[in-house]
């Protein structure tokens, strides 16, 4: 936007500097959309994960306290009302892929 500039986590989320839609701070406080931008277009089309990470290679972020992988965050931040018995599948086969185009739902049998 032009008007970026370096403002502290604490800053932002106090409200003692403001950033727009697209600068603002994608920390801990912030919305779950601003958060899931923490990613890289491949290539491929994958977004990949740029934020924390499992040992396994999936993004991990924590939402209300609880952690989580980030596709499966991404996943049910679009889809609501998808049935989260469910495992979040990657029709990609790439662990911090967070593209909703890559991701489905499945059974744990499928996903193996």
């Amino acid at each position: 936007c032009g008007a970026l500039e370096s403002f502290s986590s604490k800053q932002l989320t106090t409200g003692i500097r403001t950033a727009c839609i697209d600068c603002q701070d994608s920390g801990s406080k912030a919305p779950l959309h601003i958060r899931l931008r923490k990613y890289e277009v491949a290539e491929d089309g994958c977004w990949n994960w740029t934020g924390k990470v499992n040992q396994s290679g999936y993004g991990a972020i924590t939402i209300d306290g609880r952690h989580t992988r980030a596709h499966r965050a991404m996943f049910f931040l679009l889809n609501p009302k998808a049935d989260r018995s469910l495992v979040v599948m990657h029709m990609c086969d790439n662990p911090p892929c967070i593209n909703p185009d890559h991701l489905r739902l499945g059974t744990h049998s499928e996903n193996i």
